[in-house]
Order: structure tokens, then C-alpha cells, then sequence
């Protein structure tokens, strides 16, 4: 029954660790990346997001 979540997640691991690689990464890092890839991909997100807030409120604000 756990094999029906945890089998279609297999191949997020190594994507991530392409993915981490390809933003510049060493491979040690990029693997570590696709090993614990949840948590990879909530720092990109958070990471990514933030200048995009940051940009437009601070001009709407001055508006």
C-alpha cells in the first residue's frame, strides 16, 4: 500500500539534484538536494517568490 506514494516520488529525488545542479551547484550538494528534495523544493520556492513580492508592493506602495 506505501509503495503507491513512495514509487511515483522516485524520480522527483533525481530531478532535483538535476535541477539543484543546473542552478549552479556542485554535485555533492546537488545530490544531498535530491535526497531530501521536499525540503529543496520549499527553500526554491520561498527563495524565488521573494524578490517578485518584493519588487511591485514596494512601488505600489510609493504610488
Amino acid at each position: 500500500m506505501l509503495a503507491w506514494f513512495v514509487v511515483p516520488l522516485v524520480p522527483l529525488g533525481p530531478l532535483t539534484a538535476l535541477g539543484a545542479r543546473r542552478r549552479g551547484n556542485p554535485w555533492a550538494l546537488a545530490v544531498l538536494a535530491g535526497l531530501v528534495f521536499p525540503l529543496t523544493w520549499a527553500h526554491w520556492y520561498v527563495s524565488d517568490e521573494l524578490p517578485l513580492r518584493r519588487g511591485p508592493s514596494s512601488s505600489m506602495s510609493r504610488a
